[in-house]
């Protein structure tokens, strides 16, 4: 997708070659918190919603100390709500996200909220959850060989995510526009995006979802590929059989593309 500034408030979005005129006031939303907080007050008091108050984005102050209760499943219907937000939050830090979007944390969160939950949503896009009980403490998403670039239809139901993001959007356009070009020739399963619950990072549970990631993969000669952002995910892919292809520089943010040939593949 192409996104042109036209001023501080409107841009043209580009579906399939054609112009597609949209109206926003990004000032509606400043301050607020995304409608998903209205839409399930229940789901929020039980602790389904991870981090209700996005304010101080920094959790529900919940803690584990082990990782026996964790249960690696697939994340369906409604719970990709809960997903797209515990994802939000996980990478609201992201240097990309700092560069794109700007230095309000929740404004951050509330921006890749949009868009998560609507990239969540395509088809060809299984979702894999860390569970601990019934509640979501990891989310690890992918696109299915051939399901990697959005279609013209699921470009124009994304639109309105990025126009969300106001002033930003250019940004995020040429952000995205960059990734979309190192995307290999081949088909491979397109891993991310990949979040651990904030308060709960460090103590194995993205390991655990790449664990099974990858077993899903592994016999079937599937190319895995990702990008990142941040240097400490490159080690932690490395350990999963991942290697460097290639670095580049989008808006400012050095970014690492990576592949896993899976076992079998040629």
């Amino acid at each position: 997708m192409r996104l042109t500034a036209v001023d501080s408030v409107q841009f043209e979005l580009y579906a399939a070659g054609e112009p597609v005129r949209v109206e926003v006031q990004d000032a509606i939303r400043k301050g607020g918190r995304p409608e998903v907080m209205a839409e399930d007050q229940s789901a929020c008091a039980s602790g389904r919603w991870p981090g209700c108050a996005l304010a101080d984005s920094g959790g529900g102050g919940q803690t584990m100390t082990d990782l026996e209760n964790i249960q690696i499943r697939p994340i369906e219907g409604d719970d990709l709500q809960v997903a797209a937000l515990l994802t939000a939050r996980a990478m609201r830090d992201n240097p990309l996200h700092l560069a794109a979007i700007g230095d309000n944390s929740e404004r951050r969160v509330r921006v890749m909220y949009g868009i998560f939950s609507r990239v969540m949503r395509l088809e060809g896009r299984p979702t894999l959850g860390a569970w601990d009980g019934d509640r979501l403490v990891g989310v690890a998403d992918s696109a299915e060989p051939g399901r990697c670039q959005p279609s013209p239809r699921e470009r124009l139901r994304l639109a309105p995510a990025l126009v969300m993001a106001g002033r930003a959007a250019p940004r995020m356009g040429r952000w995205l526009s960059a990734w979309a070009k190192q995307d290999p020739g081949r088909p491979h399963s397109h891993l991310g995006p990949v979040g651990v619950d904030p308060d709960l990072q460090g103590r194995g549970i993205g390991s655990m979802l790449l664990t099974e990631y990858c077993s899903r993969l592994d016999g079937t000669g599937t190319l895995s590929y990702l990008e990142t952002d941040k240097p400490e995910n490159v080690r932690l892919y490395e350990r999963f059989g991942y290697e460097v292809t290639s670095e580049a520089d989008i808006i400012g943010v050095k970014n690492w593309f990576m592949t896993r040939e899976s076992p079998g593949g040629e």
